[in-house]
C-alpha cells in the first residue's frame, strides 16, 4: 500500500522525526499538546523519497558524495550543486504533486510558509538552525509545489551538507539596521506572555528547549490581527536545546577563603 504523501500538522507527533522529519514532528507534538502552532500540513519524507528515486534512480551521485572527506570543502560545493540542481528541477512525481495540491486548497489560506523538515534535524545531537530554506508568503498551488522542491534541494547546501558531515557549520545573519539596534523589540508584557509560554512547553517535552516563535501584531497598513495577547503567539518550532544544556558543570570560579570560614567550619562538626 502507497503511505500518504502528506498528512495535517496535528497527526504527527514527536516519534514520527523518521517519517516527517524533525520540525515538523516537534510542531505536531505541540500541536497535541494544545500550544498554539499555526495550521497546515506536512510534506512526508515518503514524498521527498519517490522524488529522490526519479532524480538520482541508481543513488550514484548521493554516493559519491558521501564518499568526500569532511574537509574537502571545493568537493562537497560542486557535487552539492549537481544534486541541488536535480532536485530542483525535476517535476514533482505526479500523486506527489496531487496530494499537496489538495492540502493546499484545503487550507484556505492566501498565502502559507514551505518550511524544511529534515529527518536528521533538530535533534539532541545537532539543530540544523538555518541550514534548510524556509520561504514566506508563497501563493498558488503552483508556486507551493515549486518551494517544496527548492525547500528539498536546499538539503543539498554545500553549507548543510558539510554540517552533516562535520556538524560545526555556521550561518552568518543579514546585520541589524543601526536604528534598530537599541530599540526594544517586545513590551514586557510580550515578554512575559513568551516566558510563559516557553515554560508551557519545556514542562511538556521535560527538557529545555530551543523555541521560534512569532508575534502577530501590527504592521504598516495592517492592523492588529488579535486583541488578546495570549491569542498573538505561535510557535514555529520547539527542538532540544544543544549548547546550554551541554555546557561544562563545573563552576567558573571557586569561592574565597572568609574569615568567618572556620566558625561555620566548627559549627557544620557540632551538628
Amino acid at each position: 500500500m502507497t503511505p500518504p504523501f502528506t498528512c495535517g500538522t496535528a497527526d504527527v507527533g514527536a516519534a514520527d522525526a523518521a517519517r516527517a522529519g524533525g520540525k515538523a514532528a516537534a510542531l505536531g507534538e505541540l500541536a497535541r499538546a494544545g500550544m498554539p502552532v499555526p495550521r497546515g500540513y506536512v510534506v512526508m519524507v515518503a514524498a521527498f523519497g519517490l522524488h529522490l528515486g526519479a532524480v538520482d534512480p541508481s543513488g550514484a551521485a548521493r554516493r559519491a558524495l558521501g564518499s568526500l572527506p569532511a574537509d574537502d570543502l571545493a568537493g562537497i560545493a560542486s557535487a552539492a550543486a549537481d544534486m541541488r540542481a536535480r532536485v530542483a528541477a525535476a517535476p514533482l512525481p505526479p500523486g506527489v504533486a496531487a496530494e499537496i495540491t489538495a492540502a493546499y486548497a484545503g487550507l484556505g489560506a492566501d498565502q502559507v510558509a514551505v518550511r524544511s523538515s529534515a529527518t536528521v534535524e533538530d535533534s539532541l545531537e545537532a539543530s540544523f538552525a538555518g541550514l534548510q530554506d524556509t520561504y514566506l508568503a508563497v501563493r498558488g498551488a503552483d508556486a507551493v509545489l515549486d518551494r517544496v522542491r527548492a525547500c528539498w534541494a536546499s538539503l543539498y547546501n554545500h553549507e548543510s551538507v558539510a554540517y552533516r558531515r562535520r556538524q560545526a557549520s555556521a550561518r552568518t545573519a543579514w546585520p541589524m539596521p543601526f536604528a534598530l539596534r537599541r530599540s526594544a523589540c517586545l513590551s514586557d508584557d510580550e515578554a512575559r506572555a513568551l516566558a510563559e509560554t516557553g515554560r508551557r512547553v519545556e514542562d511538556h517535552y521535560g527538557a529545555p528547549q530551543d523555541i521560534e516563535w512569532a508575534l502577530l501584531g501590527e504592521c504598516p497598513g495592517h492592523p492588529a490581527l488579535h486583541a488578546d495577547l495570549a491569542d498573538r503567539i505561535v510557535l514555529l518550532q520547539s527542538r532540544p536545546e544543544t549548547v546550554w544544556a551541554a555546557r561544562d558543570p563545573a563552576p567558573i570560579a571557586s569561592p574565597r577563603a572568609q574569615a568567618s570560614d572556620h566558625v561555620l567550619a566548627r559549627f557544620r562538626r557540632a551538628l
